[in-house]
């Protein structure tokens, strides 16, 4: 592990999401691929190779999940009292379904978290922390299927040095010592929020938070590719491109896609009613990518799209800029997702609906304001699971998903009400014969675009941003005219995917 002794606290009071912005670094970038495949990396250190070691789907069962107690008013100054009550409300939810232990800062801080959260969360002081973002910190754990578990770490030097980390970088190996667990540190350096996985060969993540000179200066897409997949037992990355030097984490994957399942991910975009940022246009492109991506085992990913709250209610209008509005950054327990509520109903609904049907369990939806306007994450930034072995003489055997059933082949028709309409006015789409999936939708585009460049607007057979209760095979959905004048067509697709069902004749956009 490298030397952590020089860092830089982030400044006191500022929200994560909007700290590299204030410290001079406003523009926004997109780091660029390098091509070619390259070379693996040429060094490896002298602990063993990964192996038959593979990191499980975060919805393998759990033994327990660890957190991390808050305590530095270096870091958090008047908000720490803010960021402990999401924190320990957190904590004390996950214990319902999953056991918690939370590493403290020492024997008073951790007195103080003991006196915070339920006597059901383990609260230690062995594990000396910074801070609270256990995911970025902490050990990622690995299983073998035969009754092994080992941890790997990767380096975490505080996002590239943005925040002081000296105790952060080492609890990844004191957490696989707490277990007596055998450790290996990565040859690359990141953060576990920074790459999502699926347990069955394919990794995702966004370039911008691993190609970045603060963390592996000199080091390309390929050799960074190849250590991943290496530590996490993968055999296939797909890319993103993400945001860099607009956020502390340089736009970390789990802010906006999360896995439900190998072969099918949940994306979340900005509300359609919301102004286009670099943000939103990160996200739509993250969608697209994956729509038309393969993983390891050939599977044409499910891409199974949410929308982020339209309003946040509790949040004064100055604030609303830098506030994290994630859904998808959440906790997978063996018995529940938990995640964030914005007090916004139709959204707050929306997703909840969502995970549900995603994960097959309830969700429970937390006000985490503190935590995700002021720190700039969300549940799954402060927790890391660590699985039940499984395999073995007594161990438990491996689940396989049930595959999504195709649906009946019909012969779905779509059509545009009118052959040409103003900028601004409304035309009409209507469809039939369809698979009546809930999440069948239709999207608006110029004629000329691709399918996976994104339509100008989507909406699902309820003429909503939210899917009906139940499935439709027919319907007539209203949208408003573009404001570029153009031929455009509608699409008619199945079940929140790119699979197109049918296409309208070209309308013009006057």
């Amino acid at each position: 592990m490298s030397d952590h002794a020089s860092s830089v606290t982030a400044p006191v009071g500022h929200s994560r999401r909007l700290f590299l912005a204030r410290a001079g670094f406003a523009t926004a970038g997109v780091v660029a691929a390098s091509s070619g495949l390259g070379a693996a990396l040429a060094q490896r250190d002298s602990v063993a190779a990964a192996g038959a070691f593979v990191v499980p789907a975060e919805t393998a069962p759990h033994k327990r999940i660890w957190m991390a107690w808050p305590s530095s008013t270096s870091i958090w100054g008047s908000l720490l009292g803010g960021i402990q009550s999401d924190i320990a409300k957190l904590a004390n939810e996950i214990v319902k379904h999953t056991p918690v232990i939370m590493c403290a800062d020492g024997s008073t801080n951790a007195a103080t978290a003991r006196s915070r959260v339920s006597s059901a969360v383990t609260v230690i002081s062995s594990i000396p922390v910074n801070d609270c973002w256990m995911r970025d910190s902490g050990a990622v754990f690995r299983l073998d299927g035969a009754g092994g578990i080992d941890a790997i770490g990767l380096n975490f030097n505080g996002w590239g040095g943005e925040q002081t980390h000296a105790k952060d970088a080492l609890v990844a190996q004191r957490v696989a010592a707490y277990n007596g667990f055998s450790f290996t540190a990565a040859n690359v350096v990141g953060e576990g929020g920074g790459v999502i996985c699926d347990g069955d060969g394919t990794l995702i993540a966004n370039r911008s938070s691993w190609i970045d000179a603060a963390r592996n200066p000199g080091m390309t897409e390929a050799q960074i590719g190849a250590e991943l997949l290496r530590m996490y037992g993968a055999t296939k990355i797909i890319w993103c491109q993400g945001v860099s030097n607009q956020d502390i984490t340089d736009d970390h994957i789990d802010a906006t896609v999360l896995y439900t399942r190998p072969g099918a991910v949940l994306v979340q975009l900005a509300h359609p009613s919301k102004p286009s940022t670099v943000w939103s246009q990160s996200a739509i492109a993250t969608r697209n990518l994956l729509a038309a991506s393969t993983d390891a085992k050939g599977r044409q990913l499910q891409v199974t799209t949410i929308y982020g709250p339209e309003t946040l209610p509790r949040v004064p209008a100055a604030q609303q800029a830098k506030f994290f509005d994630g859904y998808l950054n959440a906790v997978i327990t063996d018995t529940a997702v938990i995640t964030a509520q914005f007090g916004n109903p139709t959204g707050d609904n929306a997703a909840k609906a969502a995970l549900e049907t995603a994960f097959g369990r309830p969700c429970v939806q937390l006000n985490l304001d503190n935590l995700m306007g002021e720190g700039g994450g969300g549940a799954h930034c402060v927790t890391m699971e660590e699985p039940l072995p499984i395999g073995g003489p007594t161990g438990t055997p491996t689940v396989t998903p049930t595959p999504t059933p195709t649906p009946t082949s019909t012969v779905p028709t779509i059509t545009a009400d009118k052959t040409s309409v103003p900028r601004g006015g409304t035309i009409r789409a209507t469809v039939a014969n369809g698979p009546g999936n809930r999440r069948d939708w239709i999207g608006l585009y110029r004629a000329s675009d691709s399918t996976s460049a994104g339509g100008y607007d989507e909406k699902y057979l309820n003429g909503s941003y939210s899917p009906p209760a139940t499935g439709l095979t027919a319907a007539t959905v209203s949208f408003t005219a573009p404001g570029t004048p153009g031929t455009y067509n509608f699409r008619f697709f199945a079940n929140d995917s790119y699979t197109l069902l049918a296409t309208s004749a070209s309308f013009q956009v006057t």
